[in-house]
């Protein structure tokens, strides 16, 4: 894998994003042109980016090599985060905040990696005839005891064997981008490549996105109406000579940049502070212009930090009123308060 870093980012632990190429797993790379500037976007961003590479290579005339390419790319997807973790202090990543972007192939490989267990793997990765048994999901790659799962999915084009492999236990946050009318991967459902049949039979995003919202769980779907395979402007990976000016792929990034933001800000904060909001039955939070008011009726920590974790206001709330200025920029951050829920804030 190729990794980046911002420049001059004082910062020691940065939320990552894991670049997975697209192919058809029968070619492509970590060098495709739309991981690698995506990856130095990110970068610029202030995360630390990675765009890997995983095994290709298959029989096209073959369902079970199909199967078998896909699982191979899932363990490969699992021993590069597995790897990231483990690395964690030499590049600076926040490990509660991985996050896998898959195009097409590595799609495929994302879904398969959250949603696809050990137990659901297809029997073409078991042992057979002039093939090995592939092993599990965690088996490949390194022996790190780390988990090899993203924390949120970035899906562009891709698909999923099953959606009943999608269970409310293993969610993660998930955006998923497709062009409606896709002769690659199946919009609905099919078989990928352009309707081989000797592929096995897939489901798009719309049925994910139809799967998710079922379950009731939380996630957005943008469809690229009239738009093909890879439409944010390359083909098999590869952008046109010249800049790059496709607005979709503009409009990818911008969707996808304020999707990951808000995954980075939701599990820990809640929702965001109004003029009253009650924490708890004997406490109360007040903001208004710059200032937090809190009116508690018992003595409790109170810490305000930003979204990237750094610590702003370390205090402790005495029973009555206490006052909290923001003398900071704009933007979004989080307060506990006790040990009750986390909020976001916009001063």
């Amino acid at each position: 894998m190729d990794i980046w870093f911002p420049v001059g980012d004082t910062m020691t632990k940065r939320p990552l994003i894991l670049f997975v190429h697209g192919g058809g797993f029968i070619s492509g790379s970590k060098d495709n042109d739309d991981m690698q500037y995506l990856a130095d976007t990110f970068a610029h961003y202030g995360y630390v980016t990675a765009s890997m590479n995983y095994r290709i290579n298959l029989n096209a005339a073959s369902t079970s090599s199909v199967e078998r390419a896909i699982w191979r790319a899932t363990q490969d997807g699992s021993a590069a985060i597995r790897f990231l973790k483990h690395s964690a202090n030499t590049y600076g990543i926040d490990t509660n905040r991985i996050f896998l972007w898959g195009s097409s192939a590595g799609t495929f490989l994302g879904l398969s990696l959250l949603y696809c267990s050990d137990q659901e793997r297809p029997s073409s990765a078991n042992s057979g005839f002039l093939q090995p048994d592939l092993g599990c999901k965690d088996c490949i790659g390194n022996s790190y005891n780390h988990s090899g799962l993203p924390d949120a999915l970035v899906g562009c084009w891709g698909a999923i064997a099953d959606t009943s492999l999608i269970a409310v236990n293993e969610y993660r946050p998930s955006i998923l981008f497709h062009g409606d009318i896709d002769p690659v991967v199946p919009f609905s459902e099919g078989y990928p490549f352009s309707a081989l049949f000797t592929a096995p039979w897939v489901y798009g995003s719309q049925r994910i996105d139809q799967r998710l919202s079922h379950l009731n769980l939380s996630h957005e779907f943008y469809v690229g109406l009239n738009q093909l395979h890879e439409y944010w402007g390359v083909v098999n990976g590869v952008f046109p000579p010249g800049p790059v000016t496709d607005p979709d792929y503009q409009d990818i990034i911008q969707k996808s940049a304020v999707f990951l933001y808000s995954v980075m800000g939701s599990p820990n904060c809640g929702n965001a502070v109004g003029l009253t909001e009650s924490v708890s039955e004997n406490t109360k939070a007040y903001f208004t212009g710059n200032t937090l008011r809190v009116h508690s009726k018992e003595n409790l920590p109170l810490e305000v930090y930003s979204m990237e974790g750094e610590t702003i206001v370390k205090s402790y709330i005495q029973k009555g009123i206490s006052t909290i200025n923001f003398p900071f920029p704009s933007g979004l951050y989080c307060i506990t308060i006790g040990d009750k829920k986390l909020k976001i804030i916009n001063p």
